[in-house]
């Protein structure tokens, strides 16, 4: 069985290769994810490095927030949650 950790980061990098093209903006969720799980675009790093920063971001870091449902074991698609101003 693999690390839960490498599981995760395909899981990433799939979602990744099959995002939109050009900048991002948070919230982004153009690319596929397993049933189940729900992969969001979360922003640019942000960290002092001396790489190029483009609209307030260092656009050589992708963010994401990566979110797995109760259910996901039974192949069940993750269901729509209520929206509020803050989530």
């Amino acid at each position: 069985m693999k690390p839960y950790e490498e599981v995760i980061e395909f899981w990433v990098r799939e979602f990744m290769e099959s995002m939109d093209e050009g900048i991002l903006r948070p919230g982004n969720q153009s690319g596929t994810e397993p049933l189940g799980v729900k992969i969001i675009f979360d922003g640019y790093g942000d960290l002092d490095t001396d790489a190029e920063y483009i609209e307030g971001g260092n656009h050589s870091m992708l963010s994401f927030a990566v979110f797995i449902h109760k259910d996901s074991l039974n192949g069940k698609e993750f269901p729509e949650h209520e929206q509020t101003p803050w989530a």
